[in-house]
């Protein structure tokens, strides 16, 4: 358990620093430079997710509930939510229009989605650990950035653009979560 939770805490640390303590980030980037720090940046997220994947695999296998009844095709529709978020967040979109840092958003839908799906215990601390996260980082980000300003509308053309890459990503997903 100590190498899952250890990794979650380096996840979430580095993440916060950008939005909880910009001039930490901005010092860093004046000491050493942009690209050094990019560089720091990627190592820590190496490392989290190197000690996520281990703590993960030597986590022993125990249940905190089992899967309720239609919980699997809820799960189901919230992962497509999630991952529609988090492709919307990459383009220009009338999702923007209505949701602000839909990025996060669709981290908490996945999230979200993986407790109903999933009652393991090393699966309900991971995926609660990056719902506190998401939710964290949407309090910070919505404080660092001040008032939102909604973007102008887009072409719908855009939202189907989104949905389209979300249902071939979501496809993607499907076949290759088996090797996950």
């Amino acid at each position: 358990m100590s190498l899952l939770l250890a990794g979650i805490l380096l996840w979430a640390l580095v993440h916060f620093i950008p939005v909880f303590a910009p001039s930490i980030r901005t010092k860093l980037i004046n000491k050493i430079g942009l690209n050094a720090f990019k560089g720091i940046f990627s190592l820590a997220m190496a490392g989290a997710i190197a000690l996520i994947y281990h703590g993960w695999h030597d986590y022993p296998e125990a249940y905190h509930y089992p899967q309720g009844a239609g919980m699997r095709e809820l799960a189901l529709v919230l992962v497509f939510i999630g991952i529609t978020l988090f492709v919307a967040s990459a383009r220009p979109t009338n999702i923007k229009r209505y949701m602000r840092h839909p990025q996060l958003n669709g981290v908490i839908f996945w999230a979200l989605a993986h407790l109903i799906a999933n009652g393991e215990a090393r699966n309900v601390l991971l995926f609660s650990g990056v719902l506190i996260w998401a939710f964290l980082m949407k309090i910070g980000a919505n404080k660092r950035d001040g008032e939102w300003k909604k973007p102008d509308p887009v072409d719908r053309v855009e939202d189907i653009k989104v949905i389209a890459g979300a249902v071939v990503f979501y496809a993607f997903l499907a076949y290759a979560h088996q090797y996950f």
